[in-house]
């Protein structure tokens, strides 16, 4: 009897579990294809998220200098005046950003107010969230270094100090004879230059608190310069021959320029040059009302004290930020 053999029936058989391998096979890679966008959106959102919640920290931020500025000589600026709220809504609606009172921490303390908030942000189902610190500092007459930090060798401004102040749009020439203006302070914005005077009958410049020139300073013969408060000359300072500078404050100068032994300038205060504060080397304002010179037949006529004023008092907000971020 002969033995039938049905080929047929064996491929039939093999194409089937070929069919069935690549559909395994394909149903794993859908699986894995499935996993990674599903991977792929759940970091997507945490980014958005976290980019919403720094959003939220930036808006505080300038909703903050926008308090401060607006207070910036408030004495009885608080933490109440510092604490608002911010809610912001993408016009998706899928994104958003929180900053809520009891996320908001405020302490003040040693001349600064500093304010913690928590910044929630999210992206669809996702939140991320975010702390930052800013510290608004009081600046000013409380501190004792003038609305720009004049003790650390910043170089004041008159609107540092509560002072009327007569402005000079220019350059400046002051004539021969005695001068001093009816206002406190004195801003040049251009150069100044001093005539010679002191030898025909008078060249004395007094100013009652702060002298500000923008630009240089020069001196020709026979002056006297006393000012009760700050010298500040963003320029440099020179001097030709027997001139006489008194400052009760400190000075503030890029360099002096001396062309005779005659010179003298006396600083009670300390000395800058190019913001950097350097051993005094002059001698302090001496006492009295009259500064006598040139064997005994010139003098100088002193204001007997000094007074730099009132600094202005103002909050400003720092410039560094500290910023924490949440991980899972």
């Amino acid at each position: 009897m002969n033995r039938i053999q049905n080929d047929k029936g064996y491929a039939l058989l093999l194409v089937m579990l070929l069919v069935v391998l690549f559909s395994i096979l394909g149903l794993g890679l859908l699986a894995l294809n499935m996993n990674a966008a599903t991977q792929f959106t759940t970091k997507e959102e945490q980014v958005q998220a976290r980019h919403q919640a720094e959003m939220g920290v930036l808006h505080y931020k300038a909703q903050l200098e926008k308090i401060v500025e607006t207070n910036k000589i408030n004495k009885n600026l608080s933490c109440t005046d510092l604490k608002k709220a911010i809610v912001n809504i993408s016009n998706n609606e899928n994104a958003s950003y929180s900053i809520t009172n009891e996320n908001i921490d405020c302490v003040s303390a040693n001349k600064s107010i500093t304010v913690s908030i928590n910044s929630v942000g999210k992206y669809r189902e996702r939140d991320d969230q975010i702390e930052a610190e800013f510290v608004v500092n009081q600046l000013g007459a409380n501190s004792g270094t003038g609305g720009t930090g004049t003790g650390s060798g910043a170089i004041p401004v008159p609107s540092d100090y509560n002072d009327s102040v007569k402005v000079v749009e220019s350059d400046f020439k002051f004539l021969n004879g005695s001068y001093s203006p009816a206002q406190s302070s004195m801003h040049i914005k251009g150069d100044a230059t001093v005539q010679s005077g002191n030898s025909k009958g008078g060249n004395d410049i007094l100013i009652q608190r702060n002298f500000f020139v923008d630009g240089n300073i020069d001196f020709k013969n026979h002056a006297c310069l006393a000012v009760r408060g700050n010298l500040i000359v963003k320029g440099n300072v020179s001097a030709t021959n027997k001139v006489y500078i008194f400052v009760y404050g400190n000075a503030y100068f890029n360099s002096y320029t001396y062309t005779s032994s005659n010179n003298e300038i006396f600083v009670t205060g300390k000395v800058f040059v190019n913001g950097i504060e350097k051993p005094n080397k002059y001698g302090p304002v001496p006492s009295g009302k009259v500064y006598v010179y040139g064997n005994g037949n010139k003098s100088c006529p002193l204001p007997g004290s000094g007074n730099p004023g009132t600094s202005q008092f103002s909050w400003e907000l720092g410039d560094e930020m500290n910023v924490d971020y949440f991980t899972d």
